[in-house]
């Protein structure tokens, strides 16, 4: 797993495997539509 300014990559193997950009209007759609809905800015902290 790879992170760098928001862009995480996570590789298996070394073969990208998928990649996203943290609090990217597709990152937030797909947290609206997840268990997660429920907690305010799910993974955009900048800590932890």
């Amino acid at each position: 797993m790879a992170y760098s300014n928001n862009y995480i990559e996570n590789k298996l193997n070394g073969v990208k495997v998928f990649e996203y950009k943290r609090a990217s209007p597709a990152f937030r759609s797909l947290v609206i539509i997840s268990k997660f809905r429920r907690f305010a800015r799910f993974g955009e902290s900048p800590n932890g």
